[in-house]
Order: structure tokens, then C-alpha cells, then sequence
């Protein structure tokens, strides 16, 4: 997270200066990059006001990151998560599911985020499912 916001950020603004509006800044991920991206822009609003996150790995650290919050109603959030994503491979603990926690988070950001898009996808837990609905998501997070 640090290296996104000290590293990363003032190298672009030196390369390609913008506003320095961190509610123009989208981060986006896949899998646990998604999970990283929502967190990122919890831990830092001023710096990213935008997120897509495609399959996130949810768990109660993420639960309670998004309730603690008093940003997060002022962001952008695309969600999406696959309905084949219930026995989804971990490193850590064998397989876990990732529909049922991703539902619950969709319940709660539904009620706390005024611009926010949840969807339900066909498929599993693969870049090949997410990869086909990048250009919606980034329509959709671009076109606010």
C-alpha cells in the first residue's frame, strides 16, 4: 500500500501530471490484487476514489476494514465475482469459497456506497472469465 502511495503515485505525477485528484484514481485487481485495491482505497481515500475488483478474496479483516470506513460512501466501486467461485484453490487452506463471503461484502457496500455496481458472472475463479468483462468495467468506472 505504501509503495503505491509514495512510490508509485509522484512517479506518474511526474511522468503524466493530473489534477492531483485522488477521486480520479481507480486501482483495480484481480484475487487477492482485488482485495488489495478495495483496502488500499479504504486505508487511502484522498489518494484513490475508484476501484474495480474482480473476485477479491473477502475475509473478516475485509469486513471490518469496509465497516470502519467513513470514506467509503464517497467512492466508486465494480465488483464482480464469478458463480462457479465456491471451491476456489488457496495457498493457504486447501480450497475456499469465494462467492458466499463476496455476497456478504455486496450486501454491506450496497447499502454504504452511493456508486456501486455488483455482478454475479458466469464461470470460476480465472482470468479468462475476468478478462471479458474488463472493458464493462472500465466503462463503467470511467463513465461517472
Amino acid at each position: 500500500m505504501k509503495f503505491l502511495v509514495f512510490e508509485v503515485i509522484p512517479m506518474l505525477e511526474k511522468e503524466l501530471p493530473s489534477y492531483h485528484v485522488g477521486s480520479t484514481r481507480v486501482l483495480m485487481g484481480d484475487s487477492l490484487g482485488g482485495t488489495l485495491s478495495l483496502m488500499t482505497a479504504i486505508k487511502y481515500p484522498n489518494n484513490f476514489g475508484k476501484v474495480i475488483m474482480q473476485s477479491p478474496y473477502v475475509d473478516d479483516r475485509v469486513i471490518e476494514a469496509v465497516k470502519e470506513s467513513n470514506e467509503i460512501a464517497n467512492m466508486t466501486i465494480y465488483h464482480t465475482i464469478g458463480l462457479d467461485e465456491t471451491e476456489v484453490p488457496t495457498t493457504k487452506d486447501g480450497t475456499e469459497d469465494f462467492l458466499s463471503p463476496n455476497r456478504e461484502l455486496n450486501n454491506m457496500l450496497e447499502d454504504l456506497v452511493n456508486d456501486y455496481v455488483y455482478k454475479e458472472l458466469e464461470g470460476k475463479h480465472t482470468w479468462k472469465q475476468w478478462q471479458k468483462d474488463l472493458p464493462e468495467a472500465i466503462k463503467k468506472i470511467f463513465n461517472n
